[in-house]
């Protein structure tokens, strides 16, 4: 990484020095890492036996009933004995503590070992009761070892073949060749065993084991990337990415160098390394929500020098994909012959190419809906401008023709900034404010229907007819959706079958019944709420019109029974209780 950040310049210390010798850095470096103690990813058992008898059979009746216990039958094992031994040998035996999964895109699969005191009896008591099984007996047993990552588990597999011994490999890790590819490597269903004797084989098979392998390397330092737009004033960006790394890092060892400082046309960035421990030995674990806090700090810097930037992430910016080490191995060992996303994102690394793959293909896609988006809105502006059309449809043309303009300026605007359009909130311009009937909605999507026909038909070009007819299905939806229940006429069929009218239309031709009712805009929603307001108002004065004339209709009934009758004969007479006001008024 050093030698990388020096292709242009030479990188700065965190004193500022220029570091001129890679080498003495590297040293430099080196004593913070010289305590540092890796994952244990493979356990190495060593014994002495007195007679050799099959050893191969034993540790394969190991493999097939679980190494640590029973059932854990998907881990590598891998042992060697000296070529010739008969009555006694050194037998090594190495097993993959760490976690195998089933292909490398999976992750999580798989249990891990720890190489406690518990798992390493386990393991031993179950390979010395195997080998007495079949007639070996163990005379001494070496210290254990273990190793970290594949790199450990290769240096251990060469440190078993020491005395000329080849190393049997037993493992379900294969390579799985693909037509045009380099091969997919996955975890098999039935085991095979592998027999390496000489140091190529060795590493290959190995490194083939060490693909599925998830080991926990602990990080020595780590890499940032501090990059601004191409117009940023150089020597300003460089002041302020040096503030940022003094006031964050500055109790840790880091050095870092400027790309582009002289290249105008392309961005501008600084690569970082930073040890991941302080002077004090401390060691940060940083997440997300440090980096997201790095990049507010550094755009604070960034802006008490007069630079104003917003801070982006990675799938916001146009920055190239991060590459991993078996990507660039891959491709410096196949070349052209390696799988095409991978040559792609290493070659956009090493030319530094600015690259957003979502956002691009969303620009791509927005391009390829502009042509069909235009012909919607010119058919439904025709049909708006129509005078023969019924002014239902030139209505709703015009609300839609109008929304879907804005909504194209909104996602084109979108696109233009590097933002994915298919991520941006909708907003509410298409749906009427007045309501209309179904015998209204019907007319008009019959309007807009045979409109569409007629702008389909012209289209030769299959897949834009295609996407113009998708389009044309949210159209009609748009226009169902006046049906809603909030926006029927609720008025029940008149006489003569015909429907009560309340939306105020442009020439009126097909309004039945006006009711003198004001003309209701689709535009401004104040207005619409205050005259829903004023309606409501209305409603409640009429039901206190009808309450009073009904008290008063009950009034002048009691008074013309309280009167005596004119009707002359014998008069009875009946006793009853006085009325109270009370019984009034509950009448």
């Amino acid at each position: 990484m050093l030698a990388y950040q020096a292709k242009e310049e030479r990188a700065c210390d965190q004193d500022g020095r220029e570091i001129s010798d890679i080498a003495v850095a590297v040293k430099e470096w080196s004593t913070e890492f010289s305590d540092r103690q890796g994952s244990k990813d493979v356990l190495l058992l060593t014994y002495e036996l007195g007679s050799t008898g099959n050893v191969h059979a034993a540790l394969d009746a190991l493999t097939a009933r679980g190494v640590a216990h029973d059932g854990d039958m998907d881990r590598t094992l891998a042992y060697s004995l000296p070529t010739g031994a008969t009555d006694h040998g050194r037998l090594h035996v190495a097993v993959i503590l760490a976690s195998e999964r089933k292909s490398r895109a999976a992750k999580g699969e798989g249990r891990r070992l720890p190489a406690t005191l518990e798992i390493v009896h386990a393991i031993d008591g179950r390979i010395t009761a195997d080998l007495r099984d079949k007639g070996v007996e163990v005379s001494y047993r070496y210290p254990s070892s273990t190793a970290s990552g594949g790199r450990g588990l290769t240096a251990t597999l060469h440190r078993m073949s020491r005395d000329g011994a080849d190393v049997h490999m037993s493992t379900k890790t294969q390579l799985t060749p693909m037509e045009g590819k380099a091969g997919k490597y996955e975890r098999g269903e039935t085991r095979r065993w592998i027999v390496a004797t000489d140091t190529r084989s060795r590493t290959r098979e190995g490194a083939k084991i060490a693909r599925l392998m998830e080991t926990r390397q602990p990080r020595d330092f780590m890499h940032l990337l501090l990059s601004g737009p191409a117009d940023v004033d150089r020597g300003d960006f460089i002041k302020a990415g040096a503030s940022f790394l003094r006031s964050e890092f500055g109790n840790h060892r880091y050095a870092y160098a400027v790309h582009n400082r002289h290249d105008l046309k392309a961005h501008p960035h600084i690569h970082v390394l930073v040890s991941m421990k302080d002077s004090f030995g401390r060691s940060m674990d940083p997440n997300i929500r440090d980096f997201t806090e790095w990049r507010h700090h550094f755009a604070q810097h960034l802006k008490e020098r007069g630079i104003h930037l917003e801070p982006q992430k990675r799938n916001a910016r146009a920055g190239p994909p991060p590459i991993k080490r078996w990507e660039w191995e891959l491709f410096q060992r196949l070349g052209a012959a390696a799988p095409p996303s991978v040559q792609d994102k290493v070659l956009a690394k090493i030319r530094d190419r600015p690259t957003a793959p979502a956002i691009g293909a969303a620009r791509e896609r927005f391009i390829t809906q502009k042509a069909n988006l235009e012909r919607i809105i010119k058919m439904l502006e025709e049909i708006g401008k129509d005078r023969q059309a019924p002014s239902t449809a030139r209505e709703l043309s015009q609300d839609l023709a109008a929304g879907l303009a804005k909504e194209f300026g909104r996602l084109q605007a979108a696109v233009e900034r590097g933002r994915d359009p298919s991520k941006e909130e909708g907003k509410d311009h298409m749906l009427r404010n007045s309501p209309i009937t179904a015998e209204q909605a019907v007319r008009a999507g019959q309007r807009i229907a045979n409109a569409a026909a007629k702008v389909a038909d012209k289209i030769t070009d299959a897949t834009e007819r295609q996407a113009f007819e998708d389009g044309m299905t949210i159209v009609h939806k748009l226009v169902g959706l006046q049906l809603d229940a909030r926006r029927v006429s609720k008025e029940k069929l008149r006489a003569g079958g015909q429907t009560t009218m309340s939306t105020s239309t442009t020439a009126g031709r097909d309004r039945l019944d006006e009711n003198d009712t004001p003309a209701r805009t689709s535009n401004n929603r104040a207005i619409d709420a205050a005259r829903i307001e004023q309606a409501q108002d209305a409603q409640d004065h009429r039901r206190d019109e009808l309450k009073d004339r009904k008290q008063s209709a009950d009034r002048e009934h009691d008074k013309e029974r309280e009167q005596p009758s004119q009707v002359k004969g014998p008069t009875t007479i009946k006793m009853r209780p006085p009325r109270t006001n009370d019984r009034d008024r509950n009448r």
